[in-house]
């Protein structure tokens, strides 16, 4: 895992985004990891699941429509979920579907990379 990020590096920020993300996937298991905005709009996501399905699930539960159709496709899947604040004061969100909860490690992360 540690030689993969070493290996797998870019200062193209969506590569190293993916790259990280795909890291993070591999080491926990996850189904799925996606980076979005809060409305749900990808930004960059990996795994089995669909990621833009995930960024998209996990803004409802945010906003708690909990009502809504889409929540109910994945209802059996675990979702955790973490805001992130960038340096520039903007905000993402940071999704992983079915592998524990979205690591301090894991956010400090992708505010490196989008910042």
């Amino acid at each position: 895992m540690e030689s993969c990020r070493r290996v797998c590096r870019s200062s193209v920020k969506s590569l190293a985004l993916e790259f990280l993300l795909s890291a993070e996937q591999e080491r926990s298991g996850a189904s799925c990891l996606a980076v979005s905005t809060l409305e749900g709009l990808s930004v960059s996501g990996v795994g089995d699941l669909d990621p833009a399905l995930a960024a998209a699930v996990s803004s409802l539960r945010m906003e708690g429509r909990l009502g809504h159709p889409l929540l109910a496709s994945l209802s059996d899947r675990a979702f955790a979920m973490s805001v992130v604040q960038l340096n520039d004061g903007q905000r993402v969100l940071v999704t992983k579907v079915d592998g524990g909860p979205v690591s301090r490690e894991l956010e400090r992360a992708v505010v490196r990379i989008l910042s």
